[in-house]
């Protein structure tokens, strides 16, 4: 049984940090602090005819809800019977730039690394890189600058063949560096 989880996502949600562990078996994702977690909807890929299971109840990808306040299990049955168990967690984080996503593009994962002021997000080798926009949510008053053009999420197209550096600068006019790799 294989749950084939290439895809685990809150369609409805800007995700901080999405990180798929096949050998584990294990899902973690980040969201923003404000996030209400006690009914999310996740999408997610199985492979061919396995079905999805929590607390012995049926789900469907994209329409069943679930509270994700603690640690949830997710029992997969393959076509054949077998079965595999996945444990996903999701937690609230903050940080300057709170999520960060391309709505429109297949990735494998997107990482904020708050430490290091450094988004990583790796995508299919079909994406173009050359024309994205980026969805992302900032702190309260931040604003986010690439060189010296504003951005607007969802809206502002940007080339992201290269290593591409945001300028984020607080609402108290603190200015914090963001590094997004698209590769």
């Amino acid at each position: 049984a294989s749950a084939a989880n290439e895809r685990f996502d809150f369609p409805d949600l800007l995700i901080k940090n999405i990180n798929i562990d096949q050998n584990e078996k294990e899902i973690n994702v980040f969201v923003t602090a404000d996030t209400e977690l006690s009914a999310l909807t996740a999408a997610y890929s199985l492979s061919d005819g396995a079905t999805a299971f929590v607390s012995g109840l049926k789900q469907q990808s994209g329409i069943t809800p679930n509270d994700f306040t603690n640690q949830l299990v997710f029992d997969i049955e393959s076509k054949a019977g077998n079965s595999e168990t996945w444990r996903v967690n999701v937690s609230r984080s903050e940080a300057l730039i709170d999520a960060f996503d391309f709505k429109s593009v297949t990735y494998q994962s997107i990482a904020i690394d708050e430490n290091e002021h450094e988004i990583q997000v790796y995508v299919s080798d079909d994406v173009d890189v050359s024309n994205l926009v980026a969805e992302f949510q900032l702190s309260a008053g931040a604003q986010a600058f690439l060189n010296t053009t504003g951005q607007v999420s969802g809206v502002t197209e940007n080339d992201f063949t290269n290593p591409e550096f945001y300028r984020v600068q607080s609402a108290a006019g603190e200015n914090i560096s963001r590094e997004e790799l698209v590769q």
